[in-house]
């Protein structure tokens, strides 16, 4: 059960002979029952700014009545009555919903009160028509646009989208009630750039070094071949003397010896060609490794 404590007899009344009934202690509910206690202890400890934002967490994880009337209070101590205002009358819907007429006459009385005490703020676009416009974070209603805003007094930015383009202007609302106009003039000097992607790193790799390395991959290539050209040239040569006699062969020996032959040629092209292509290959690697990467192949950072 919350239990509320606030400083001010009226409001103590008001709070704790409304205490919340109980809720299930559920991971939202039992989360939300601590941070309404260290709203409590901060409100009392004179930090009452962080003790809305408790209230406030707690509220939105477990809309409980004590919860949403501890915020409005606290809302008003700060002196944001526009906040305090709406969330009074907020409760006192809820309140009457409930059946608790007590607490429903109660933020009634809270919200004549601060009614009085309201600054209002109306917008005037000049220089384009927005698209869209967002009042600290919030987006308003095309509706919206021409109406006065209850807000609370202090600094707000409204950010409006025209087109393709964005601008954003700071305003002060004063604490003194009444209505004022804010003009927000959506010309170059307020217009906000587009938000770029982070940098992305994009290497580009010397043509020299992908030539010299697969360059020598044929070499390497070629040594393979030629080892396995002369394996077998040597194998067939043992297979021709078996069959000859000196200078004297059957047939079956001369064809062995011929192809022997042929694979001894090949073996021996493929270790001259596969010589000049490690030979080339790794003659383009010392040269970019002592000269560096070419001017067109340097590594950059840009923006995309």
């Amino acid at each position: 059960m919350r239990k509320c404590a606030w400083l001010g007899s009226l409001v103590a009344l008001a709070a704790c002979a409304l205490a919340a009934p109980p809720v299930h202690a559920d991971g939202n509910t039992a989360l939300a029952e601590s941070l309404f206690r260290e709203g409590r202890e901060l409100f009392e400890g004179g930090r009452a700014e962080l003790a809305c934002e408790k209230f406030d967490e707690s509220l939105r994880l477990d809309p409980a009545l004590g919860s949403l009337l501890n915020l409005a209070e606290c809302n008003a101590h700060v002196g944001r009555t526009a906040s305090a205002w709406a969330r009074f009358r907020e409760l006192a819907e809820k309140a009457r919903r409930a059946g608790q007429a007590d607490r429903e006459a109660y933020a009634q009385g809270k919200v004549t009160e601060l009614e009085a005490k309201l600054s209002y703020v109306t917008l005037r676009f000049s220089g384009a028509v927005a698209d869209s416009v967002d009042v600290d974070g919030q987006r308003l209603g095309r509706a919206s646009y021409s109406t006065a805003l209850p807000l609370d007094p202090g600094q707000h930015r409204v950010a409006v989208a025209a087109g393709a383009d964005r601008y954003e202007v700071a305003f002060t609302v004063s604490a003194t009630p009444g209505r004022s106009v804010v003009e927000v003039p959506l010309d170059a000097a307020h217009r906000i750039a587009p938000k770029k992607p982070p940098p992305v790193e994009s290497t580009a790799t010397d043509g020299r070094a992908i030539a010299g390395w697969v360059t020598i991959g044929a070499g390497l290539i070629g040594v393979g071949l030629g080892s396995y050209f002369g394996a077998r040239a040597l194998s067939l040569g043992e297979q021709s003397d078996e069959r000859c006699d000196g200078n004297v062969c059957d047939a079956q020996g001369l064809a062995l010896y011929d192809e022997a032959h042929a694979n001894a040629d090949g073996s021996t092209a493929s270790f001259v060609i596969s010589g000049a292509a490690l030979a080339t290959g790794t003659a383009l690697l010392i040269w970019v490794a002592t000269e560096g990467p070419s001017a067109a192949s340097v590594s950059v950072v840009g923006r995309f």
